[in-house]
């Protein structure tokens, strides 16, 4: 589960918007200390 930025409901992963408020979800890539990517595999 992720947290809607605008209002801090947990929505399901695979969301494209809030269901409370009705922003769109947007999730954040993790970023190590050298600025590149994490390997989500």
């Amino acid at each position: 589960m992720v947290k809607c930025s605008n209002c801090g409901t947990e929505v399901s992963d695979e969301a494209k918007f809030c269901n409370n408020c009705g922003s769109e979800i947007v999730v954040e890539e993790p970023v190590n200390d050298n600025g590149t990517k994490f390997c989500s595999n």
